[in-house]
């Protein structure tokens, strides 16, 4: 992915911002864990893995609308990682549905990548340019299951070694929590 071509040019100064624009779930909004478990938890094993360090801290914001209780589905999480990198996750449940739902920017070494809602690449700082990222929306799942069932067939390695999916899942459980009370968080 192109996207790494950026990180790897400076990985220690790296700044991740993903916005996750998904319409408001008014019933049952807690059902599985709510909008960060069940959904920005993809942008934390994301942000982890272009990092490539564990996440150090965690910060999260949560709206309050009209002096009610914290919800889950507004909110910005700011991660840390051990090698100094960051990232800002923002899970927006109040936007509006022509906006697209899902950009990604990657920041590091004088250059910029942006994914727009899986479909389309743009990169400043890199040649190679901008345009469609593949026939329709492509957000890694074949992939990831053609690795997965290699390494189960060939005996090969985790194409996500089993730590760094405890760890993910450890921080986005921890965000939640937090969205719905919210303090910082370090070395968890």
């Amino acid at each position: 992915m192109r996207v790494m071509e950026i990180v790897q040019r400076n990985r220690d100064l790296l700044q991740i911002v993903a916005a996750l624009g998904l319409p408001r779930r008014r019933a049952g909004r807690l059902e599985g864990g709510g909008r960060i478990v069940g959904e920005a938890c993809h942008f934390i094993d994301l942000a982890r893995s272009i990092a490539g360090a564990p996440i150090t801290s965690l910060t999260v914001v949560s709206s309050h609308a009209e002096a009610a209780d914290p919800v889950d589905d507004i909110a910005m999480v700011s991660l840390g990682f051990a090698n100094g990198g960051i990232a800002s996750i923002q899970s927006l449940a109040n936007g509006h549905p022509a906006v697209p739902k899902e950009r990604v920017e990657v920041y590091a070494g004088g250059a910029v990548a942006v994914i727009e809602n899986w479909r389309r690449l743009r990169l400043h700082g890199l040649r190679g340019g901008s345009g469609p990222l593949a026939q329709g929306q492509d957000k890694g799942h074949r992939a990831c299951t053609a690795a997965f069932l290699r390494a189960v067939r060939d005996g090969g390695s985790d194409p996500i070694p089993l730590d760094e999916v405890e760890e993910v899942s450890r921080w986005s459980i921890r965000a939640a929590h937090l969205a719905r009370g919210g303090t910082i968080e370090r070395d968890a």
